[in-house]
């Protein structure tokens, strides 16, 4: 609330001037130099925050998570070429580091190079098998390349580390939707509302899936469900309530 705001900008003020302070005192402290870094970063002031963290680089130029967050701020500025450059010199100092290399695959997605993304991509989920996002990445970057053996695989991973990612459940209904596998696809979703039963997004889905069908009963169904799930709908209620006007309902 508004009082624990006041609080933490209160807060933040004292830590900034207690790390000024001590840099006065030792200009060559390393570790105050990045902490008001940190915290410029987490004020949202990229400008001062690349600033320092820069000024930590000269003073400790071997530290992967400066150069890391340093990248981070570029990419806020959607400065890629920047980001780019930082994440591969985290990437060198600590090549274990699953997020400097996910993060590294997003700015080459961003810039328009999938198969170096997909490199990444690779690296991340051989550090950890276990990352989810890494995999529904690249079965979205395959889904756009139209490979589509190689998006469903990664989507079956990607939801048997994560049965509640919906995310996955939908992109996957639209791959098998893609090749007109639309028995496929209401499976997979009736599979994902076990999973997530109160999600409308999943419900919506369904019913585009039955409408293409033509199948006026169940498609009512769903969007009416959808509707009843409200609080969990990304889709604009007004388009489902047009739809089931269209519908007949």
């Amino acid at each position: 609330d508004e009082r624990n705001s006041l609080v933490g900008s209160e807060m933040c003020i004292r830590d900034r001037q207690s790390y000024l302070k001590a840099l006065e005192l030792s200009p060559k402290d390393a570790d105050s130099t990045y902490n008001l870094a940190f915290l410029y970063d987490q004020q949202g002031q990229i400008d001062k925050s690349i600033e320092y963290y820069k000024k930590t680089l000269h003073l400790d130029p071997d530290d992967a998570n400066t150069y890391f967050n340093l990248a981070c701020q570029y990419s806020k500025l959607n400065k890629s070429d920047m980001a780019i450059k930082y994440y591969e010199k985290a990437i060198k100092l600590n090549p274990d580091d699953a997020y400097a290399h996910f993060y590294l695959a997003y700015e080459y997605k961003k810039i328009a190079q999938p198969d170096r993304a997909l490199l990444e991509y690779e690296e991340v989920v051989k550090i950890n098998p276990k990352y989810s996002w890494a995999f529904y990445n690249m079965a979205c970057i395959y889904f756009e390349k139209r490979n589509i053996e190689k998006a469903i695989e990664n989507l079956r991973i990607t939801i048997e580390i994560n049965p509640k990612d919906v995310a996955a459940y939908k992109t996957f209904a639209s791959v098998l939707v893609s090749i007109n596998d639309f028995d496929a696809a209401i499976n997979l979703l009736e599979d994902a509302v076990i999973h997530n039963p109160d999600n409308g997004d999943l419900q919506c889905t369904m019913a585009q899936i039955y409408q293409k069908l033509n199948n006026i009963e169940d498609a009512v169904f769903h969007y009416k469900k959808a509707l009843q799930l409200s609080h969990s709908l990304n889709f604009s209620k007004d388009q489902i309530k047009n739809e089931l006007k269209k519908l007949g309902h």
